[in-house]
């Protein structure tokens, strides 16, 4: 996979699958560490934008797709958090509790 690829003299895949793997060399600096969350949710986006361009979508499903991921996170942290204190989880009107 990504390892046996990485291996060009170039460098250029090395890099580009450290990025996508989150795997670093031990040597990296704690600055290109940082960069990593800004440069996946750019890639993210840029994802996103293609696919308006693509299927003649509404820009604002770009603006907006931030915002649905956050809900999306909260939505399973508050359904996680329901059946951690045993309240289980709600649906149409019927209780799910966590199995044994």
């Amino acid at each position: 996979g990504l390892q046996r690829n990485s291996l060009r003299d170039d460098g250029r895949q090395r890099v580009a699958a450290e990025l996508l793997t989150g795997e670093l060399d031990e040597g990296a600096s704690a600055g290109a560490r940082s960069w990593l969350p800004l440069i996946v949710s750019l890639l993210v986006l840029l994802t996103r934008l293609m696919l308006v361009i693509r299927f003649r979508h509404s820009l604002l499903s770009v603006l907006f797709h931030p915002l649905g991921e956050f809900i999306l996170i909260l939505l399973g942290l508050s359904s996680w958090w329901r059946c951690k204190t045993g309240r289980g989880v709600v649906w149409k009107g019927r209780t799910y509790q966590k199995s044994a």
